[in-house]
């Protein structure tokens, strides 16, 4: 058996994600876009993403409070958002807190780093996106973006 080196590229992990989606070259360069966008947001390699993995997944806590800015109010709001990033059933929730906390600008960027130009026409909030698939997420890039001929 082997193993995959953990050297290994950004381009080919990215690669890796996109070849699970062997229907279609546009959903393949969707792939490997939000697999781009998602290791920069993590800020680490991510090997062996599949497409049924969620996105709270890959997003730990400590990616989120890093990004805590002045907009946030204070200690009752920290002691809140600390306590709801705990549970990978509560990302969810978490991103509404963030987004409220922090005025919206730090989901709206991961909103939009996550679903790319498609983030401008789609009506997915960012509270629900911690409990969205790779797949669904990368498929709704591709509506948007259209010029597929499969089925997803």
């Amino acid at each position: 058996m082997t193993r995959q080196k953990s050297s290994s590229t950004g381009k080919s992990r990215a690669a890796q994600l996109a070849s699970k989606f062997s229907a279609c070259e546009v959903h393949r360069r969707e792939a490997r876009a939000f697999h781009r966008a998602l290791e920069q947001l993590a800020k680490r390699p991510l090997l062996d993403v599949s497409p049924e993995d969620t996105l709270a997944d890959f997003l730990p806590p400590a990616v989120l409070q890093a990004r805590v800015s002045p907009g946030v109010k204070g200690p009752r709001e920290l002691a809140t958002l600390a306590h709801v990033l705990s549970t990978r059933e509560i990302i969810t929730q978490a991103l509404d807190d963030f987004a409220l906390a922090l005025e919206l600008p730090l989901a709206d960027r991961i909103r939009t780093s996550l679903l790319g130009p498609a983030a401008s026409s789609s009506t997915w909030q960012t509270h629900t996106l911690g409990a969205r698939s790779v797949r669904g997420l990368v498929n709704e890039r591709v509506r948007w973006r259209g010029g597929c001929q499969c089925s997803g």
